[in-house]
């Protein structure tokens, strides 16, 4: 519970309000010998109408589901974008994005094709590869 949020994480990959069980974040990650990723979405201020209107329901579904339709389903997360990237921020011990070193933005932009490109992460951090 961090910003009066209550949420849970409901199997595989997905962060939902607790008194509710919406979904408002869906995670996925890669392994590799020489990486991780991971990376994840957040839904805030947004019409989640829009989201009936252009995907069908999934046949394969999360048990917790229970067949709802998605605008039963998904919610926004009731926090502003600011108040997500403070609590990201504190989280995961950093200052800032913007505070990166530019060597370090490099790196993070070096995804190219859905892979790292591992010469951007060589020249700039051999420890990573």
């Amino acid at each position: 519970r961090k910003n009066g949020v209550d949420c849970d994480i409901m199997p595989l990959c997905d962060i939902v309000l607790s008194e509710n069980n919406k979904k408002f974040s869906g995670n996925a990650q890669k392994r590799s010998r020489s990486y991780i990723l991971h990376h994840g979405t957040f839904l805030y201020n947004f019409d989640i109408g829009m989201i009936g209107k252009y995907l069908k329901i999934p046949q394969e579904q999360p048990q917790y589901r229970k067949n709802r339709r998605h605008d039963d389903f998904v919610t926004n997360i009731p926090l502003s974008a600011d108040e997500i990237k403070r609590s990201l921020e504190n989280v995961f011990n950093i200052k800032s994005v913007e505070g990166l070193k530019e060597n370090e933005s490099k790196a993070l932009l070096g995804l190219k094709h859905n892979k790292l490109d591992n010469n951007i992460l060589e020249r700039n951090n051999p420890a990573l590869v």
